[in-house]
C-alpha cells in the first residue's frame, strides 16, 4: 500500500513502509551511501540499498523499505525498488535562511529531506565548523548552516578557496538536519552561484 512520505516518517522508527517519488539526489552526489527522495508531501533520505537498479537523479520510483533515525534525521533503510521511470528533478523549494534553520529541530519537518534553494544569502563564516565543512549564511531574515559533504569535496581544503566571506551565493540543496540543526547541502558545486547581495 502505497502512502505519502510525510504519512511514513509519521509511523515512526521501525516501520515498514511503502513510498513513491522523484529522486531529488541520487547516490555519490551528496555521499556515497545516501540518496534523497520527495514526493508532494516531504522528502527524505534512503540508506542502504537492497539489489535494483542504480538511481539517477530525477527517477520517479515506487520503493519499500524501514523507517529509521540516525543523527536525528529521518530515513529509509533497507531499500528495496519496486518501479524506476527517468524523469527529471522538481524544482527546488524556496525558502529563507530562517526557515531553514527553524526545520531543523522537528524531524517530521515537511522540508526535512526536500530540494530547497535560498537567494542571494551572504556568507557571514568561512568553513571551518563540523569538521571543516560547515558555514554560517544569512539573507537576512536569520542565520542558517551550509554543509559541504564528502560527495562535492573530499578535501576541505578544497572548500574555503571557492567561496569569499562576505560575499552572496544563491545555494540549491537538500535540506538536512543534524541532532536539530538544519543543514542545507549542495550536491554540486553548480548548485551555488555567486550573486550580487542584496540590499
Amino acid at each position: 500500500c502505497v502512502i505519502s512520505i510525510a504519512e511514513a516518517e509519521a509511523l515512526g522508527v521501525g516501520a515498514p513502509v511503502t513510498v513513491q517519488g522523484v529522486i531529488t539526489s541520487a547516490l555519490g552526489m551528496i555521499n556515497t551511501t545516501t540518496a534523497f527522495i520527495e514526493d508532494n508531501s516531504a522528502g527524505t533520505a534512503l540508506f542502504r540499498f537492497i539489489g535494483g537498479p542504480t538511481l539517477q537523479l530525477g527517477d520517479f520510483v515506487e520503493l519499500s523499505g524501514t523507517i529509521d533515525v540516525f543523527n536525528g534525521e529521518l530515513e529509509i533503510v533497507d531499500v528495496r525498488i519496486a518501479t524506476v521511470t527517468p524523469g527529471e528533478a522538481p524544482e527546488p523549494k524556496v525558502l529563507t535562511t530562517a526557515q531553514i534553520a527553524a526545520a531543523g529541530p522537528d524531524a517530521l519537518h515537511p522540508d526535512q529531506g526536500r530540494l530547497v534553494r535560498v537567494v542571494a544569502a551572504r556568507l557571514e563564516t568561512e568553513f571551518g565548523a563540523g569538521g571543516g565543512r560547515n558555514a554560517n549564511i544569512d539573507d537576512g531574515s536569520g542565520v542558517a548552516q551550509v554543509r559541504i559533504e564528502t560527495g562535492l569535496s573530499s578535501s576541505t581544503g578544497d572548500i574555503n578557496p571557492r567561496f569569499t566571506v562576505g560575499n552572496c551565493y544563491t545555494m540549491t540543496g537538500i535540506l538536512r538536519a543534524f541532532n536539530g540543526t538544519a543543514q542545507l547541502t549542495p550536491r554540486t558545486y553548480a548548485d551555488i552561484q555567486e550573486v550580487p547581495c542584496q540590499g
